[in-house]
């Protein structure tokens, strides 16, 4: 493994590091009595990021200054719930609340080691 130092050159742009994140939060509580509410939440983010390991600076040309511009990770992460309570104002012995989630994940990025992926 090269030393860092030797290509990196302070003041010079780092490939492989660059970071962009958009995400989006959507959160809602009904209050549609005074013993029911419903609750609705949502997140949905896009990332895009560069993620090459130090350990995979093989692919230097020292004499050039020059290091492989690898693809950019792409990792997509999506999550919501929604929750029901109902908690009637006249009994002391029932309570119910219920609730579900969900999440999933889209991700594609260079973590498996090798060479870059071909777009």
């Amino acid at each position: 493994m090269p030393f860092v130092a030797n290509i990196y050159n302070a003041g010079k742009e780092v490939p492989n590091t660059s970071n962009m994140i958009e995400s989006l939060l959507l959160k809602n509580n009904w209050h549609l009595a005074d013993d029911l509410t419903v609750n609705f939440t949502y997140r949905d983010s896009r990332l895009e990021f560069g993620d090459i390991m130090p350990s995979r600076l093989g692919f230097v040309d020292v004499d050039r200054n020059m290091v492989s511009q690898w693809p950019l990770a792409q990792v997509h992460p999506k999550a919501g719930s929604a929750s029901l309570k109902y908690q009637p104002l006249d009994s002391l012995w029932f309570d119910f609340y219920m609730s579900a989630w969900f999440n999933h994940t889209d991700a594609n990025t260079n973590s498996a080691g090798g060479y870059p992926r071909r777009q």
